[in-house]
């Protein structure tokens, strides 16, 4: 019974497929979630925060306030937008210094 013989490591290919892969989807720049709370909000992009609430909700924080947006989508999620959910409130438990940021998605 004749079995092939690996050439040489997988392992290192694979790992250059991942980072490919992982370098082609990366988003440069602010996201359309992140341009859309940082002009509701009047703060820079890189002052906000979020926290996912569900599949298509995202709570943002950023320079004292706060707001929750909702993503809709068409059919079949194409023509994508994120829309506020409810009012801007003043955000009384601002994050600590010491707590890293996380930009909206």
């Amino acid at each position: 019974m004749y079995r092939a013989q690996p050439r040489g490591p997988l392992h290192p290919f694979l790992t250059f497929l991942a980072l490919t892969a992982a370098c082609a989807t990366a988003q440069h720049g602010p996201t359309p979630l992140g341009k859309r709370a940082s002009f509701d909000l009047n703060c820079p992009v890189d002052r906000l925060t979020s926290v996912n609430l569900d599949r298509q909700t995202v709570g943002v924080r950023g320079c004292g306030k706060r707001t929750v947006y909702v993503e809709l989508c068409g059919a079949y999620h194409s023509r994508c937008q994120w829309l506020r959910q409810g009012e801007i409130q003043d955000d009384e438990s601002r994050p600590q210094d010491d707590d890293p940021p996380r930009s909206p998605r």
